[in-house]
């Protein structure tokens, strides 16, 4: 149904105003006229009529046409005026509309038959400026507000200044939950209610209060689902019931629309929109009040998200909140735990640290009386051996033998301390010259023995502590000479290099070793099954594997099949500055200050 169109027409000639009329009431049945003979009176009615368009001519007594049009800019939200101007007069008619006229009519022959046609043109143009103006509220008004609330009220003033009607109420609902009023259940929107309703649960359906009855849809169903009427009397017997709790009443109303607040193919709620009187909604109202409502749906949707994202950041904060204070219990319990350990740990080192020079001392008050009667026995045994009896002899012989056993432990145990505790001083060496060492403390055994010693024929630099890889080296030679048996022929040392890695491989030829073996013989006083009636207290392989460790690295032992022993001590061999970085970093410390060393 369309809104009755309400028109001012203001002209001096009764007979053109007759003409006029008549051609209007022709074109739109049941339109409102208001004839007033010049502009002045007009002016002062305009705000009590509110017409829909003001026809005006331009010759007038008292104020033209123009003049009018000047007056009529200073009141708001004044009404599309369409000038009427004589023949050949075009220039009036110019300035007509830079003064603010919508339109004008020329006096002619087809002044009465083009009127109408102009008439619908600035009322369809009025509308679309008016759609858009209210469109572009709605959308700034769901784009401004940050709480639902605000943006339900806005909504609601808009609606009610676009429309005119005195009540306007939306109700929300959570998204994919149906709607239900006792006038309508909205569940999910429809796919085209003039052609295709579909089953209840895709489409709204509205129910008579009166009879109970579900009716087909009536005529006023929009294709995107709104329901609108601009009387309603004659649809329903008495009263459209909505929401009784706190909801809206629409009870007796004539100008009525219902539009579903949409956001794709959910619905989130019903704008609600009433007025006693008949006639308030226009098609394209609702079609504005349609748009409306999807920017309603697209801002809900995204303040929930926003009220989602909040209520999710407040939790998340309490878990961190919690969270932290649990950590920092954990950490007092943690640093306490610490402490604890630290004192712990400064208790066990101060404790190896004494026990370690109370071994030392040990060992040092023991290695003296030790010689002492190893000295003597054999002095007694030198000189007073003739004057004893072979008993006697035997228990000298017993006593020099268990002095230099227990010497040889003393040693023993005193190169177990240094590998283990002594700090590593690891500079460049040649293995060359660590051998040269080797070879001159076992050149006696090795000349007696007729055991050939040999050394590699690429000499190699190797970052160790010098003094703790001779000793590796001497215990490999010396356990080789131990174990090695009568047919031990030779000793033979040569070396492998890899990426960050130097092995040092220290083979002989002598009695072969059970592979049930080659991890026993690593601990400290361990020693093989065959070792009996052979000197050592069965550390110096223990010290060979504490020296390894030191250097970063490690040993194994390969027996040969039928005879010899392989052993494989790989050690971490970083790589070095050459020459030229050196002399760099000599010019660096001498530019920065730093005293040098020549040759360090």
């Amino acid at each position: 149904m369309m809104k009755r169109l309400r028109l001012v027409i203001i002209e001096d000639e009764k007979a053109h105003f007759q003409l006029m009329r008549r051609a209007v009431c022709k074109e739109f049945p049941g339109a409102v006229i208001d004839h007033f003979p010049e502009a002045c009176s007009c002016l002062e009615a305009i705000e009590r009529l509110k017409p829909d368009l003001i026809i005006c001519d331009y010759l007038l007594p008292g104020l033209n046409g123009l003049e009018f049009l000047d007056n009529l800019r200073r009141k708001s939200n004044f009404a599309p005026v369409v000038m009427i101007t004589g023949q050949g007069d075009e220039n009036t008619a110019v300035k007509a509309l830079k003064s603010g006229a919508s339109d004008y009519v020329v006096k002619t022959g087809e002044f009465f038959r083009l009127l109408p046609g102009v008439i619908k043109k600035v009322l369809r143009e009025r509308g679309l400026e008016d759609s858009l103006e209210i469109s572009y509220r709605f959308v700034e008004a769901a784009n401004r507000s940050m709480e639902i609330s605000g943006l339900v009220k806005d909504f609601i003033l808009i609606a009610k200044r676009f429309t005119g009607c005195s009540f306007v109420e939306i109700r929300l609902v959570e998204e994919g939950a149906p709607l239900d009023c006792r006038g309508c259940q909205f569940h999910r929107a429809p796919r085209s209610v003039a052609s295709d309703p579909g089953p209840k649960n895709q489409t709204y359906f509205y129910t008579s209060s009166a009879n109970g009855q579900e009716p087909s849809f009536p005529p006023f169903s929009t294709q995107t689902g709104s329901l609108y009427t601009n009387s309603m009397s004659p649809v329903f017997a008495k009263s459209l019931h909505a929401m009784s709790n706190g909801g809206c009443t629409l009870n007796e109303y004539e100008s009525l629309a219902l539009v579903p607040v949409r956001l794709g193919d959910s619905i989130l709620g019903m704008v609600y929109i009433a007025d006693e009187k008949k006639e308030m909604l226009s098609p394209l109202a609702v079609e504005v009040l349609e748009r409306a409502a999807m920017e309603l749906g697209t801002a809900v949707k995204r303040l929930r998200a926003v009220a989602e994202l909040k209520r999710a950041r407040e939790q998340l904060e309490d878990r961190v909140r919690e969270r932290t204070a649990e950590l920092a219990l954990a950490n007092e319990k943690l640093r306490k735990e610490v402490e604890e350990r630290g004192r712990a740990q400064q208790a066990l080192a101060k404790s190896t640290e004494d026990l370690k020079l109370f071994a030392y001392s040990v060992m040092h008050d023991l290695k003296s009386p030790t010689v002492a009667v190893y000295g003597l026995t054999r002095l007694f045994h030198k000189q007073y051996g003739d004057k004893v009896d072979e008993k006697g002899r035997k228990y000298c012989e017993q006593i020099m033998r268990a002095s230099e056993y227990c010497a040889d432990l003393i040693g023993q145990i005193n190169g177990y301390i240094a590998a283990k505790h002594a700090p590593l001083r690891r500079q460049p060496a040649l293995l060359g010259d660590l051998l040269k060492t080797v070879r001159e403390e076992f050149s006696e055994r090795l000349a007696k023995r007729s055991i050939r010693f040999v050394e590699p024929e690429a000499d190699v630099e190797i970052l160790v502590d010098r003094l703790a890889m001779t000793r590796l080296i001497s215990n490999l030679v010396d356990n080789a000479l131990k174990y090695g048996g009568d047919k031990l022929s030779e000793i033979r040392i040569a070396h492998e290099q890899s990426e960050g890695f130097c092995t040092i491989l220290v083979g002989n030829d002598g009695a072969a070793m059970k592979r049930n073996d080659c991890e026993a013989i690593f601990r400290a006083f361990q020693r093989a099954k065959n070792s009996s009636g052979i000197p050592g207290a069965g550390l110096g392989l223990n010290i060979v594997r504490e020296i390894a460790q030191r250097h970063g690295g490690h040993v194994e032992v390969e027996p040969g099949e039928s005879k010899g022993v392989l052993f494989r001590v790989t050690i971490a061999d970083p790589p070095r500055q050459s020459g030229f970085e050196k002399h760099c970093e000599s010019a660096r410390s001498s530019v920065n200050g730093e005293p040098t060393i020549a040759g360090a």
